[in-house]
């Protein structure tokens, strides 16, 4: 019972915050998707795919459509690839999502973050949603679009999103690729993501690439 009232209360605030934003409006601050894991779908999906490093994340309010204001994470990250959209390698992008990873000063209520959060120092394949007109940008997907970049024992790279990458060929992927050579990458990461977990960070790129 009291953690109900506790999120009844975060909420209200929320709410409050906001400035009584339209339930149209707050849709789109959460940029809830139906789309599925599937690579070719994230691609298509994402109006900007990077590889990028989290320099900071900061609480903000932002400006919304009421008057009011809009509790946000905003995150700044330091560009090592970049795959699709307008990023460009070695430049600083910024990333507004809903909701405080940690309350400003002041702020006694912390209002959740809903959608894929990321560390400091952390590195990441975003498949990004392009902003929208709260200035909010997602992952595609949440988790399904966010993908940690991480080191293997033997010092290879890879790469796990927050489902563990299962069914990252669910959508025929493999069997709409004519070309072998294009293929060759998407099939062996359908044999990876049957069972989850991490695939290697070149066969992820090429299978990107091959569906895009």
């Amino acid at each position: 019972m009291t953690r109900l009232i506790v999120s009844l209360s975060v909420l209200v605030r929320g709410i409050a915050l906001c400035g009584f934003v339209s339930i149209a409006a707050m849709a789109e601050a959460y940029q809830i998707a139906p789309e599925a894991a599937c690579l070719s779908r994230l691609t298509t999906a994402a109006d900007t795919i990077i590889d990028g490093e989290v320099l900071s994340a900061e609480s903000v309010y932002l400006p919304s459509p009421s008057g009011g204001q809009l509790p946000a994470t905003r995150y700044t990250f330091h560009v090592n690839a970049a795959f699709k959209g307008d990023a460009t390698v070695e430049e600083t992008l910024t990333v507004d999502q809903f909701g405080w990873r940690k309350a400003p000063a002041g702020e006694r209520v912390r209002i959740p973050p809903l959608g894929a959060s990321y560390a400091v120092g952390g590195r990441y394949v975003l498949f990004l949603y392009g902003k929208s007109e709260l200035g909010l940008q997602n992952a595609v997907g949440f988790n399904y679009g966010r993908f940690t970049v991480s080191s293997a024992p033997d010092g290879r790279l890879t790469v796990q999103n927050g489902v563990d990458n299962v069914g990252l060929t669910a959508c025929g992927e493999t069997a709409d690729t004519a070309l072998s050579a294009r293929r060759a990458p998407l099939e062996r990461i359908a044999v990876q993501s049957r069972e989850g977990g991490a695939i290697a960070y070149d066969t992820f790129i090429a299978a990107m690439a091959a569906v895009k």
